[in-house]
């Protein structure tokens, strides 16, 4: 496992366990998601929060966590966006 893998994992658990959608949010369209894995879209952001995750901790990274999930969202998948 290397770190990406480790930080991946704790936010897809994260949002398993119950992060419901913000009502500010817009509805996310999933289509735009099919036959793409979230492992492998928003590769730049996914390094930049990532690196930042392990170097810093995740109270140090909620802005590189937030332009991830961001750019998740914008791929099709249906995470969370504002709060970390």
């Amino acid at each position: 496992f290397g770190s990406s893998c480790v930080v991946h994992s704790f936010l897809l658990f994260r949002h398993a366990m119950g992060n419901a959608l913000n009502a500010t949010e817009p509805p996310v369209d999933t289509s735009k998601s099919v036959g793409k894995k979230i492992c492998c879209v928003c590769k730049d952001t996914k390094t930049v929060r990532d690196e930042c995750f392990v170097s810093k901790g995740q109270e140090q990274c909620k802005n590189e966590i937030m332009a991830h999930n961001r750019c998740l969202r914008n791929e099709g998948f249906d995470v969370k966006i504002d709060s970390v």
